[in-house]
């Protein structure tokens, strides 16, 4: 019984974090579709909209080709939780602003 204080405590300090536990793979690509769930088999076709869904810890994994879009996250990383935008390896990427 004189446990159950500390571990409540320990439950909300843990529940109370800003940070995810788990992050989440998103995929654009040129074949793409926005109104997809953002999976390797069903991407999104706009940055933009992997950047209105991508939170703390999330890796946007971009398909080849050119897309002519400013880069404007919705969420923020954090220090230890950035959000990545990185090519699909082996692909070439270009993000050029309208």
């Amino acid at each position: 019984m004189k446990y159950i204080p500390i571990l409540f405590l320990i439950g909300w300090i843990l529940s109370s974090c800003d940070d995810r536990v788990t992050a989440q793979n998103i995929y654009v690509s040129k074949d793409g579709n926005d109104m997809n769930d953002g999976s390797e088999s069903s991407p999104y076709l706009t940055l933009g909209k992997a950047a209105n869904i991508a939170e703390a810890g999330d890796v946007v994994h971009i398909g080849e080709g050119t897309y002519e879009e400013t880069l404007k996250p919705a969420n923020s990383g954090t220090v230890g939780n950035p959000i990545i935008f990185q090519a699909k390896e082996g692909e070439k990427v270009i993000i050029s602003a309208m």
